[in-house]
């Protein structure tokens, strides 16, 4: 049995999800933050942590953007 996998890789950080069925996905991150072993959590239907992660992986690079300009 196999699962659904969405992942997304920068220089700084990983996130993976792993879609096993319906209301069973298995969410994965590592960052400097969180070190080698990451953090990892099972999610039914509430993917709040998921914006979460993925607005700090995204608006760190914006900040230097406009910094930048």
């Amino acid at each position: 049995m196999g699962d659904l996998q969405i992942e997304w890789h920068t220089s700084t950080a990983d996130i993976e999800l792993h879609v096993r069925a319906p209301y069973d996905v298995l969410a994965w991150r590592a960052t400097g933050a969180t070190g080698s072993d990451g953090e990892e959590l099972e999610l039914t239907n509430d993917f709040t942590v998921i914006a979460k992660w993925v607005k700090e992986l995204v608006e760190p690079a914006r900040a230097f953007e406009a910094a930048a300009a």
